[in-house]
């Protein structure tokens, strides 16, 4: 990682230094390093699962599972603030590192969460009984699609009510009009890659005979 993103999407005019992750203890728990360019390293934070660095801001998990962030300035975490607790691995920043979308338990169902780091109100909760791995960001990071209301099938589908909720209105259901695929008319990316005209398919999904 650098400060802007991944080095790979990296589109700074220059890199002053690298984050890193490093094995401790064991393949769960990680140790977060920043590495100049002229190869001298300080330890930023120990016991850490997971990161996402966006625009000069970090969010990061512990293996407590509580979720923080910070703005970056080399080595140094300003401001660093705890926003939820127990929270889901799965958790995902919009490009510019305003809004961080995450899942935690709520009664023994998954809820989805987001919170505003340049507002610093406290996290609002978008909808319960979601599918960890099933929801997506625009990429301005106001508006996240998801499924809810998730009913297993068998051991292999599981199916949903899909639906869509900006930061400034309340969700929507998303009708696919008896239509097999409903497309979303916005910029979605999983994190890692963007997708400009992104289908997803229909919300009563049945097993084929």
């Amino acid at each position: 990682y650098t400060e802007n993103d991944y080095l790979s999407y990296d589109s700074s005019k220059a890199i002053t230094g690298l984050y890193v992750l490093t094995q401790a203890d064991d393949w769960y728990h990680k140790n977060l390093y920043y590495v100049s360019m002229d190869g001298d390293r300080e330890k930023m934070a120990n016991d850490i699962t997971d990161i996402e660095i966006r625009n000069e801001r970090i969010y990061y998990r512990n293996a407590d599972g509580d979720l923080y962030t910070a703005k970056l300035d080399g080595s140094t975490l300003i401001d660093d603030t705890k926003i939820s607790r127990n929270v889901d691995r799965s958790f995902m920043s919009s490009a510019d590192g305003k809004y961080v979308y995450y899942i935690k338990d709520s009664n023994g169902k998954n809820s989805l969460y987001r919170y505003n780091s340049a507002a610093s109100d406290e996290p609002e909760k978008i909808a319960s009984n979601v599918d960890r791995n099933g929801y997506y960001l625009s990429t301005d990071g106001k508006t996240v699609v998801y499924l809810e209301d998730i009913e297993e099938i068998d051991d292999y589908f599981d199916c949903g009510t899909l639906k869509y909720a900006t930061d400034d209105s309340e969700p929507v259901k998303i009708s696919t009009d008896g239509n097999n695929w409903a497309e979303i008319p916005v910029e979605l990316t999983n994190g890692y890659e963007t997708t400009y005209s992104y289908l997803y398919q229909k919300t009563e999904i049945t097993q084929n005979e």
